[in-house]
């Protein structure tokens, strides 16, 4: 039983019944049928801290040797972006409204889509500008630091998923979880990676530096084996978004 008046409850595809939430009411729900929504993040959008990994990747196979640096906690969302096309007057995702509001006030965090790796470098642009900290687009060796790197215990082993070493559907927004739709950046805080970045894992895939590449999964994908599942976009996709990191020392202010 779930009780709280700052809660609402969104069914998923094939849950059968929903009680509407207010102030003094309640829901007997399964985990499976409903996310917690918040109308904003509790967290807002920030740097989370990548300490200096070296570790081999379990999915990947890969050596990852990194610097310590910083990574976006959530990727970059609607209301995000919004900013950056307002104030650099950058064009706006071919799926925004050209009248009125670009998108509905349920959708302002939701991960921005339909961008290019060129749009997402520019927004990368744009912030290191606007916070005097050079920001970019993760390398892979740098999303699998964050979503594979141990927590800070001594001894400890790399994950093969954010959360841990088996696959929760429960946990991501993958085609086996069931939502059928983009979640918002800060839905599911239990499959956050150690690191504290969201949504590493589905969702949507998000853009690597390197140029065409994203990784992570999709809401559309299995994301079984995320750690290889770079996959190459010739342009801007409903399934692609993007964070951005660095690995300069942590700025000042600003998002930080």
């Amino acid at each position: 039983k779930v009780s709280n008046k700052r809660f609402a409850f969104a069914l998923k595809p094939g849950a059968d019944r929903l009680s509407a939430t207010a102030e003094g009411s309640s829901a007997r729900v399964g985990f499976r049928d409903v996310i917690e929504v918040e109308d904003a993040p509790i967290h807002p959008q920030a740097l989370v801290e990548l300490e200096a990994r070296n570790f081999v990747s379990p999915g990947a196979g890969c050596h990852v040797m990194t610097p310590p640096g910083w990574i976006a906690r959530y990727a970059v969302s609607n209301e995000e972006y919004r900013e950056f096309v307002e104030e650099a007057g950058h064009p706006p995702p071919a799926h925004w409204s050209r009248t009125g509001e670009p998108f509905s006030h349920e959708d302002r965090y939701l991960p921005v889509v339909n961008v290019s790796h060129r749009d997402a470098e520019e927004f990368c642009e744009w912030l290191s500008r606007r916070l005097g900290q050079a920001m970019r687009l993760p390398s892979l060796s740098i999303w699998l630091a964050a979503a594979q790197g141990p927590p800070r215990v001594r001894h400890a082993q790399p994950r093969v998923f954010p959360w841990g070493e088996e696959f929760d559907p429960s946990l991501c927004n993958s085609r086996r979880s069931g939502w059928g739709r983009l979640l918002r950046v800060f839905d599911l805080p239990e499959g956050r990676a150690s690191c504290g970045a969201f949504h590493l894992v589905g969702n949507s895939f998000e853009w690597l530096v390197a140029t065409g590449k994203a990784v992570g999964g999709s809401w559309t994908s299995d994301c079984a084996d995320p750690s290889k599942g770079v996959s190459g976009f010739s342009g801007p996709s409903a399934e692609v978004s993007f964070r951005y990191c660095s690995t300069s020392p942590k700025p000042s202010g600003g998002r930080s």
